[in-house]
């Protein structure tokens, strides 16, 4: 693959030949554009579903974003979400406080983090038997806050336990309620029993009155040490159905009735009104915690797939490659496309000036490192990246760096043996066109200093200095005055919009007078 990844800046790489085309078109030395490495794909403008990620040689990679989940529109109910990506890295609702009484995590984090394992993002929460638990509050409104009354709610977490010892706590709730005369003690409680976890409601669904109730839930599944399994406890309001899932599948269900079945009066939760609740995550519990999601909603389908299955893009900004008509030879990419992952690739160009959104210009798809038709050019491109994750959900592919390989055109010639004629009020200019067809036109240059060309005419303003001639090889510059001495220079162009400029010609002088009359 040709992609030179020692730099990133636009590089110039000048080679020993020049490139003539069917079409006659001379084109300069091969230039390159690379993007990524060392420059943190700082051009990009819009990323979708793609996040940057260390990767070759330590620069980053566009790899897609992982299942982490959001508060976003599309996770609107989502009442909390802790991503545990290191410190200050929570993603925490303004509704809840982390830390204890005395001090908040701006303050002190205490907290260790775990940067090999994890399910989501860049890290999880490392707990310790000694280690202090991690500490919230729900303040205001939130699901869990003291006053407050949920309707349907859902709980859930990653779990990779060390030991799974008995007793080990892993998620409390604790708030208090009065209910005929006497204090209730209330409790959400998820802990290790038997190497399963156990879920116990405690005065947390209330009949009218408070009187005292538990609900308790009892996983099936054995969990094994060291190993990710996603927890959800679930509760629909409507029904009064509480349920527990391992990794998406049911291990325990319960009514919250008197029965603990369908039939009865459905007991709704009520969050304790006597003082201020507060969460506690890994009481004595040795192993890592990742993506605490509380919700005030049902989760029909948790995320436990890595990536989303949809197609994660990134657009960058529109380049300059300086002047119309460039030839883009090829576009290559350093890439990785591990099991049946895949990436497409598309690029968009013009001679005019576009938006980075704009909706008319169309895409061309390319493949990297393949020759691109000799038709393709233009002054402005832009490149999008779509990165489509496998089949399971659990590989992204992964973009390093690209290159665009281009040509821009050469310059034309200036014109050669330019002559010029004084006449009255005048000066009659005589040049020959070099024998390069790309020549599209010329313009002439002219003043009263050498080398500075500034010059008005006093009666044909179309006649200023410069005057763009067209495609003529003589042309008679009206409106001078006579007895001063103007000096002439021509330049010719090409490009779509003439942008491609020659050097100027051999400087020539005249001075108009009455007496040579009309030339």
């Amino acid at each position: 693959m040709r992609l030179m990844l020692c730099t990133v800046r636009n590089t110039f790489i000048f080679k020993a030949a020049f490139f003539l085309f069917a079409a006659s078109m001379l084109y300069a030395f091969e230039e390159n554009l690379i993007l990524g490495t060392d420059d943190q794909w700082s051009s990009l403008a819009m990323m979708d579903g793609v996040q940057l990620k260390p990767g070759w040689e330590g620069y980053p990679d566009l790899t897609l974003a992982d299942g982490e989940y959001s508060l976003s529109p599309q996770n609107a109910l989502s009442d909390l979400i802790l991503h545990f990506n290191g410190p200050g890295q929570y993603g925490v609702s303004p509704l809840y406080k982390i830390g204890d009484d005395t001090e908040s995590f701006e303050m002190a984090d205490k907290w260790n983090y775990s940067y090999r394992e994890k399910v989501f993002g860049n890290a999880s929460l490392a707990l310790q038997s000694e280690s202090p638990p991690f500490i919230i509050h729900p303040q205001g409104t939130a699901l869990l806050a003291r006053g407050n009354t949920p309707e349907d709610f859902s709980i859930e977490f990653w779990l990779y336990p060390a030991r799974l010892s008995e007793g080990e706590e892993i998620f409390s709730w604790e708030g208090g309620w009065w209910g005929d005369g006497d204090l209730l003690a209330q409790g959400i409680n998820c802990m290790v029993a038997d190497q399963r976890l156990l879920w116990n409601f405690r005065n947390f669904f209330l009949p009218p009155g408070g009187a005292e109730t538990e609900f308790v839930l009892h996983g099936d599944t054995i969990l094994l040490p060291r190993k990710w399994h996603h927890h959800l406890i679930r509760y629909d309001s409507l029904s009064g159905f509480l349920e527990y899932l391992i990794d998406g599948n049911p291990e325990a269900m319960i009514y919250t009735t008197p029965t603990k079945h369908e039939e009865g009066e459905i007991y709704l939760p009520v969050s304790g009104s006597l003082a201020d609740t507060k969460i506690q995550l890994g009481s004595g519990y040795i192993g890592l915690l990742d993506e605490l999601r509380i919700s005030s909603h049902l989760v029909e389908e948790p995320q436990l797939e890595r990536y989303l299955r949809l197609q994660g893009s990134v657009v960058t900004r529109v380049f300059d490659l300086a002047q119309s008509e460039t030839r883009i030879r090829e576009i290559n990419v350093r890439e990785s496309k591990p099991g049946n992952s895949d990436i497409f690739y598309y690029f968009r160009i013009s001679d005019k000036l576009f938006n980075e959104d704009d909706p008319d210009l169309s895409w061309q798809e390319f493949n990297s490192g393949a020759a691109l038709p000799s038709g393709i050019s233009g002054r402005y491109i832009q490149l999008r990246v779509e990165l489509l994750p496998d089949g399971t959900g659990e590989i992204s592919p992964s973009v390093s760096a690209m290159e665009i390989v281009y040509q821009s055109k050469l310059p034309p010639l200036p014109p050669a043996y330019v002559i010029a004629s004084p006449g009255d009020g005048s000066v009659l200019l005589k040049w020959n066109a070099m024998s390069d067809a790309e020549s599209r036109g010329f313009r002439i240059f002219y003043g009263e200093k050498p080398g500075i060309y500034f010059g008005t005419s006093a009666v044909f303003p179309e006649n200023d200095s410069p005057i763009d001639v067209g495609n003529r090889t003589e042309y008679l510059v009206e409106g001078l005055t006579n007895g001063k001495l103007y000096y002439f220079a021509i330049m010719a162009y090409t490009g779509t919009y003439g942008d491609l400029l020659s050097e100027f010609s051999r400087e020539v002088s005249a001075r108009p007078s009455p007496l040579h009359g009309n030339p």
